[in-house]
This record gives C-alpha cells, sequence and structure tokens, in this order.
C-alpha cells in the first residue's frame, strides 16, 4: 500500500511533466513520490463553444520530491501495534514513532455496532478531545476517527465512536485484546502521538498488513485512469465520462443508472468544465482485492456552477481487469 500525493491541474487539455508539489503542512519532513498533469478544457476567457477536438496525452513520470508533508499512521490490528511514517529515502519510509496499542476485544473486522471488534480499513482523524472534556476512562484525550466511513456506510457497517485515546491514569497497561473498538494506548504515548500528527486531517490505516513504499503495477495504471478520466470530464463527452463508472457505482444516494441520469442532465446545460485537482492520496484499501482508494482536493468551475473541497473515489477492477469508479464522493 502506497501514498502517493501529487497535483493535477486541469487547464488546457494538454499534459505535461509532473512539477515539484508545494508542501501541505510545515509538520513532518516526508520524502513522498509526486506528480502533476494537466488536462484542459474551455478556459472562462475563451469561447463558450464546445470543443470536441481529440488530445493526445501521456503519462507523467514520477520523480521522488523532499516535502514537508502530513504522516502516515499506521494501526496493526494483527499485533496491536501502532506506527507513525514520515519520509521515504531510498525507498524505505521512516518509523517516526511506534507504541503497543489495545484493539477490541473481539479483534478487528467491526461490522456492526456492539460487536467490539475495531474497524479495518483508511480512515481520518476528525478532531483531538481534551482530557478536561472527557470522562476518566479516556485518559489524556482522544483522536476521533470518521468511522464508519463512504465505504463501511455501503456496506451497511454501524457504529460510531471509534476513537485513538489514553487510559485512566491507574491503568498503566491492558492486554492486546481489551476495548470495545477504540484503538488505546497509554498516556505518556499518546501525549508523543500529539507531536506527529493533526487533530484533523491525518490518514489512519488500520489493517493487518501496511506496506508503505510500495502499490505495485497498480501506481501507473491508477495514475493513468486518472488522466482520461479528467480528459473526458472536462471535455463535457458523457459517453466517455461515463464509461469510467462500474455498473456496481453507489454513493450512499445514487447507483450507476442514477449517476448517469443525474451527470447527463447537469453537463447539458454547461459550455465549458474547468477543474484542477492536487494533494493526492493514493492507497491499496485494507483486505480488499483490486480496490484502490483515492483522496484529492478539488477545484471546479463551470459556465454555471463552483465548487472546492476535499473527493475521495474508489477504483476496483471490472472483468476486462479495467479500472473502474464504484464510489464518489466528498471526504
Amino acid at each position: 500500500m502506497l501514498l502517493i500525493r501529487s497535483k493535477i491541474n486541469i487547464t488546457n487539455l494538454s499534459f505535461h511533466r509532473m512539477v515539484q508539489s508545494r508542501a501541505l503542512l510545515l509538520l513532518a519532513a516526508s520524502s513522498l513520490l509526486l506528480g502533476s498533469f494537466n488536462a484542459a478544457h474551455g478556459a472562462e476567457t475563451g469561447s463558450n463553444a464546445r470543443s470536441t477536438s481529440n488530445t493526445t496525452t501521456t503519462l507523467p513520470q514520477q520523480q521522488a520530491t523532499d516535502i514537508k508533508n502530513l504522516p502516515i499512521v499506521w494501526v496493526n490490528v494483527a499485533t496491536g501495534e501502532l506506527k507513525v511514517f514520515g519520509t521515504l529515502e531510498d525507498g524505505t519510509r521512516n518509523t517516526l514513532f511506534a507504541t503497543k496499542v489495545s484493539i477490541g476485544r473481539n479483534g478487528s473486522g467491526k461490522t456492526k455496532s456492539g460487536d467490539q471488534k475495531t474497524p479495518v480499513g483508511i480512515y481520518k482523524t476528525e478532531k483531538f478531545i481534551e482530557r478536561k472534556d472527557l470522562p476518566k476512562r479516556y485518559g489524556n484525550g482522544a483522536f476521533t476517527l470518521n468511522y464508519p466511513n463512504h465505504y463501511d456506510k455501503i456496506l451497511d457497517r454501524t457504529g460510531d465512536g471509534i476513537w485513538i485515546h489514553g487510559r485512566p491514569s491507574e491503568k498503566e497497561d491492558a492486554p492486546y485484546l481489551d476495548t470495545k473498538g477504540c484503538v488505546v494506548m497509554d498516556n505518556e504515548n499518546l501525549n508523543k502521538l500529539r507531536e506527529f500528527i493533526q487533530p484533523k486531517g491525518t490518514t489512519v490505516i488500520i489493517s493487518e498488513e501496511f506496506e508503505p513504499t510500495n502499490l505495485g503495477p497498480n501506481q501507473t495504471a491508477i495514475i493513468q485512469r486518472i488522466q482520461n478520466w479528467s480528459n473526458a470530464w472536462v471535455s463535457l463527452d458523457h459517453e466517455s465520462y461515463m464509461d469510467f463508472y462500474d455498473k456496481s457505482f453507489f454513493n450512499g444516494s445514487r447507483n450507476y443508472s442514477d449517476w448517469d441520469n443525474y451527470k447527463g442532465r447537469i453537463n447539458a446545460f454547461k459550455s465549458f468544465i474547468n477543474i484542477q485537482l492536487s494533494d493526492f492520496e493514493i492507497l491499496n484499501y485494507p483486505e480488499e482485492e483490486d480496490l484502490i482508494w483515492v483522496s484529492f482536493q478539488q477545484s471546479y468551475a463551470s459556465s454555471n456552477y463552483n465548487w472546492e473541497g476535499r473527493k475521495i473515489t474508489l477504483w476496483k477492477k471490472d472483468n476486462r481487469h479495467r479500472w473502474k469508479i464504484v464510489f464518489e464522493g466528498n471526504e
């Protein structure tokens, strides 16, 4: 599983080599695979006429760039250990911090409320709640996580209140399987963890296995697919655009047919679309075969609507081994 942070600027339906990406936060030094590629259609200052021209594009070359960026947190539910990964050097990501943790009494793989299991998936920290605002059992405070995430909801997984938190002061140690589903550590290490991660927006992978430096052959294929999807989107070619979506697509409210009708209807009234995509994270989804999690910042401008925010897409191989989008939504 590899984290890729990159920048995609969609401005001219031409595809350029990746350029050095800016730092997200001056927090933890890390050297990550970065990239930028451009595809564009219909600048706001140009003609409103819809373009039908086809442009040949090339895949950007990956390059290592030294940046300061958010670290990655991995909770190893197989061994009861939490690690924070930082800088990528010579193909290896440094471990900035590690500590033993306790997880759910019934292990991992949470599916329903009250099962006393820790979930498996990709999550984000939402906030840190201070000790003074919590009952004693949470120790020195808690990072809240966004369980259930979008994928959990699609699978009808229930429950809430999955946090990374401390222990009461009189309980310095605890067995590996000990919680109602939260990830729990001693207070000294919780205080250290706060030095490395952000209260909001840090990626937390909870799984039995995690390879932070290798996405394998999926890396090039996914980047190429994102490029082609972006080109189809800004070209207002609805048929080509929808070909990137799997028939099993569901975003929590619309299935494939609903999405097809919805996007076709709203895009029929547009004369141009401009998009800028940046700050990518690309990860293999834990314990799922051929499922890729892609998160990015999106700036969208069209002839009748503007929007900016962070989005998530999930890509899965179809029966012809093509990567297709099975979920798309706001982070």
